[in-house]
């Protein structure tokens, strides 16, 4: 990601005592956590030798028995640490929860905190966290690391996460779901020679089946992804035909950032709702969909409360597992001028058509 200009995060809500300020630098974040967590863990790489190709997708596992026990434990605060000889070559992290411990196969994975640069940090509302103590007897870390010169000699040692929990029952538990092309169902495809759109569409079938435990959820955060050849980035809710909110990134940079959190006030997704994942880019006939920096993306992580049991992606073929949850794609669509990518003003904005509530359901 270039220089990595940007290295810090903003907290996107209140911190436990109300107060608007908590959470907009990393000093805020630790005093947050020293008052409400129980304790904390770390899991980093361990003399991790950089390979001299271009793009490695590396997954590292870690059972901790002083971390997972029989007793129920929430997460409510998280950082990723990356060691300054690390930054040039760290292009995200995926955390995902293992159901069965390391010795797990794919299928009980379950991706719960995701990273890029300038998601350094973040605590969850008060009275929230996610689930892990007894729920997953591991956690394993996807490391994408992205070595562009080939350099040689490179060893990380401690590059990884910092976990602060809590043993206290929390009142709603935290998710994560991913929407647009999370799982890069679009791989190999052309993203289409100059200027282009891709639309990804989830159903109101994923809401309406997979909303369990409650009739709507309460979206905390929202990052959205694209690689070096975006231009614009857009996540909408739709409801009933109409969009009821939306997020967007006006002038898409990935070397300020590889993911934009969005600054929205809490606000709710119901059961019905479809999500709509919109990417431009400018691009060229080589240009394509995939895993490399160099491959094109269109995604958005999504972290939300009450934790819905069977909510975790809605994608372009994800029919093979969960019909429900099969995003439709439309695109490319060619465009004449940047004029029609629709930016509205500035780099980053939303709008929401109702009040924000932190209310679990109506």
């Amino acid at each position: 990601h270039g220089s990595n200009r940007v290295q810090s995060s903003i907290q996107l809500f209140n911190g436990g005592d109300g107060s608007t300020g908590a959470g907009l630098d990393y000093q805020n974040f630790l005093d947050e956590m020293s008052k409400r967590s129980e304790g904390s863990g770390v899991m980093a790489l361990s003399n991790y030798r950089i390979p001299e190709r271009k793009t490695t997708y590396y997954e590292e596992c870690f059972e901790n028995e002083n971390l997972f026990s029989s007793a129920k434990r929430w997460i409510i605060g998280y950082e990723f640490i990356i060691k300054p000889e690390s930054k040039k070559y760290m292009h995200h992290m995926v955390v995902y929860g293992m159901s069965d411990g390391c010795t797990g196969d794919y299928f009980q994975e379950n991706p719960i905190i995701a990273w890029t640069p300038g998601e350094d940090f973040l605590f969850f509302p008060d009275s929230t966290g996610m689930e892990f103590g007894s729920l997953f007897k591991g956690l394993a870390i996807q490391f994408h690391v992205d070595n562009k010169d080939r350099d040689t000699g490179v060893v990380d040692t401690g590059s990884g996460l910092r976990i602060y929990y809590t043993d206290t029952p929390v009142q709603n538990e935290i998710g994560m779901f991913q929407v647009g092309d999370p799982l890069v169902g679009l791989i190999g495809e052309e993203v289409g020679d100059g200027l282009t759109r891709h639309t990804m569409i989830c159903p109101s079938s994923c809401t309406q089946n997979k909303f369990l435990q409650s009739d709507s959820v309460t979206i905390v955060k929202q990052s959205l992804h694209m690689h070096a050849k975006g231009k614009r980035i857009v996540n909408q809710v739709v409801r009933e035909d109409s969009v009821v909110q939306e997020s967007y990134v006006d002038y898409w940079d990935f070397e300020q950032s590889g993911a934009t959190a969005q600054a929205n006030p809490p606000f709710q997704l119901k059961r019905g709702d479809k999500l709509k994942t919109i990417c431009y880019y400018e691009a060229d006939s080589d240009t394509r969909f995939g895993l490399g920096s160099d491959d094109e993306m269109c995604m958005a992580f999504i972290l939300y409360f009450p934790k819905q049991d069977f909510l975790s992606y809605c994608g372009v073929g994800f029919g093979h597992y969960d019909r429900a949850c099969r995003s439709v794609h439309e695109g490319p669509v060619s465009l004449n001028d940047e004029e029609e990518f629709g930016r509205v003003f500035g780099s980053t904005s939303n709008f929401v058509t109702e009040l924000p509530t932190l209310s679990p359901s109506e």
